[in-house]
């Protein structure tokens, strides 16, 4: 909705696609809503209905903004169809697989210098015995890359949440039985506490060269 409004006030016109009609951004006066089949469960029929809609706009090509990973994925997927008739303001695939996986995404902060809270990575049971001596109390935790969890029968073993605070260890030793035969892989993290007024999300582009 931010990056909708952003283009409007400089007098771009804004199509919204989204296979909710009950959005509450579907309804705003900065987007022409749009319904389209799901990207996550849809891929195909998604980049079947971008490539209908630059023919029906025609002119020059239209800016395509993924807002979810879902849509990021579906993307990459169908990268070299699509940017024959869309501008993908995207970084390439060797980027996107760093920033899409949390482990990967931790670790270049980390070399970088960038502070994070405290993260363990969880394979097996074995090793999140181990690593409870060291994940401290209260904790969140969360798929290592999101499409982890949308799995057929994860998103509802894990209560259809995209993470989930622990203040105690056996907790989470019974949340990852419940899910580890369908995805092993689990992202740990002290948990930081604050509300929503004190979250930052800097969102940033530089130009098709910088990677």
């Amino acid at each position: 909705l931010a990056l909708a409004r952003a283009l409007k006030a400089i007098g771009l016109r804004v199509i919204g696609l989204s296979s909710d009609p009950a959005l509450l951004g579907n309804v705003s006066n900065a987007i022409e809503f749009r319904p389209w089949p799901d990207s996550e469960s849809a891929p195909e029929q998604c980049a079947q209905f971008l490539s209908e809609l630059a023919r029906d706009l025609g002119r020059q090509p239209p800016l395509l903004l993924p807002t979810r990973d879902h849509d990021v994925h579906m993307i990459r997927r169908h990268r070299q169809a699509l940017q024959a008739s869309y501008v993908l303001p995207m970084a390439g695939d060797d980027v996107l697989e760093r920033v899409l996986d949390k482990e990967s995404l931790y670790a270049v902060a980390e070399r970088l210098g960038v502070a994070c809270p405290r993260s363990f990575w969880i394979r097996t049971p074995t090793n999140l015995l181990q690593a409870l001596a060291e994940i401290p109390m209260p904790c969140i935790a969360k798929p290592v890359s999101a499409s982890d969890w949308r799995k057929p029968g994860i998103w509802e073993a894990v209560g259809r949440r995209k993470a989930v605070i622990f203040d105690e260890p056996a907790a989470l030793q019974t949340f990852y039985a419940g899910i580890c035969d369908l995805e092993p892989a689990l992202s740990v993290q002290e948990f930081i506490p604050g509300d929503d007024r004190e979250l930052v999300i800097f969102g940033a582009y530089f130009n098709a060269a910088s990677g």
